[in-house]
């Protein structure tokens, strides 16, 4: 018995390994965007105090060679300027997407026209959580348009002001995946679940995607996925 706890011990640990060192590879290639955006906005707010959308296009040049660059699973990466910060718009939203193909290209759901109406970018968990904690995040899932997606976001901010977000997506369906075969090799029912303890990922039924977990059904030792909140549990 003590030998098969410890394999499943160490079966959780792995696979949170795993999860964390995806999460911190992503953030860090996120974070020098962040700051990259930084110092072209705040260079630009110290001499002439306003920005426009055309000061923000260099930006995407660096932002499609981060995707070309990052882990398989991160299917886009965007940037989203708060309001107030840019000229006669009332926030900027750039956004990229991977392709099965490997190609990159604007996301679909950028040229869609009523997008703007159908979702509320600045009162997003990954806009509003880094612009009141001024820390980085990764919320989901959750629905945009027609898929389930999973967004780590970094602010974007100097001394003074919260100027807006970088954020990366994974699809929830590209994470079951990955995760999937490394699950299966846990004996118990098991899964990922996020800071609010809603299940990512698991290997049972009895742990249902985007299920909220109450935390005692959760008898095991939680395994943390990095710094985000996320972890591995079992039942």
């Amino acid at each position: 018995m003590a030998t098969k706890n410890s394999e499943l011990k160490n079966t959780c640990a792995s696979i949170a390994g795993q999860i964390g060192r995806l999460l911190d590879e992503t953030f860090s290639q996120l974070e020098a965007l962040a700051a990259s955006y930084r110092e072209d906005l705040e260079l630009l707010l110290e001499t002439d105090g306003v920005i426009g959308a055309r000061d923000l296009q260099p930006g995407k040049q660096r932002m499609v060679r981060a995707l070309a660059n990052a882990h398989p699973i991160v299917s886009s990466m965007g940037v989203v300027i708060d309001t107030g910060v840019t000229k006669a718009l009332p926030h900027w939203v750039e956004c990229i997407e991977r392709g099965a193909d490997g190609e990159i290209y604007t996301t679909k759901n950028g040229v869609i026209p009523w997008r703007g109406a159908f979702y509320d970018y600045l009162n997003a968990d990954w806009m509003s959580l880094p612009r009141e904690g001024h820390r980085r995040v990764a919320v989901g899932p959750y629905v945009d348009l027609d898929r389930y997606l999973l967004t780590l976001s970094c602010p974007i901010q100097t001394e003074e002001r919260f100027l807006g977000v970088v954020v990366g997506d994974f699809l929830l369906d590209d994470f079951e995946r990955l995760l999937a075969p490394l699950l299966s090799k846990v004996d118990v029912d098991g899964g990922v679940f996020n800071s609010e303890h809603r299940v990512l990922v698991s290997n049972s039924a009895t742990f249902p995607v985007g299920e909220l977990v109450a935390t005692a059904r959760l008898k095991g030792k939680r395994y943390p996925c990095g710094d985000v909140g996320w972890y591995v549990g079992i039942a």
